[in-house]
């Protein structure tokens, strides 16, 4: 895996079979807003051709989550039903949840960078 944002998009989409074009045509972008919110929630720049070995886990898992996500959304990870059995694979969901834990859990190691104000008003 590479510390670039198409570096992480390319591992993405490569680590996935038969993905629909339609998700791996945008996973760059994928990859790309989920840098920005870790930028966002952290305070600290991080630019997207090279990303610090601080934050890259935490984007992957990230991006992981939403390609996870969307999958469901295009038919995996659904109810399979054939005549009166039905099988509900709740796999790929739960399998989503625990990417985007492991990036919370990153996220709250790391902290944010906050500034503090003082009013001088009575």
């Amino acid at each position: 895996m590479t510390n670039t944002v198409s570096g992480i998009a390319t591992y993405l989409v490569n680590s996935f079979s038969n993905l629909p074009s339609g998700i791996s045509g945008t996973m760059y972008t994928t990859v790309d807003y989920q840098r920005l919110h870790v930028q966002n929630y952290t305070g600290h720049t991080i630019d997207e051709n090279g990303i610090d070995d601080l934050y890259a886990p935490i984007i992957v898992n990230l991006a992981l989550a939403n390609l996870v996500d969307l999958k469901i959304s295009n038919g995996d990870g659904g109810m399979l039903s054939i005549g009166d059995l039905r099988i509900d694979d709740k796999g790929a969901q739960l399998s989503s949840e625990q990417y985007f834990k492991l990036a919370e859990m990153g996220l709250k190691t790391i902290g944010r960078k906050v500034g503090f104000a003082r009013s001088l008003s009575n």
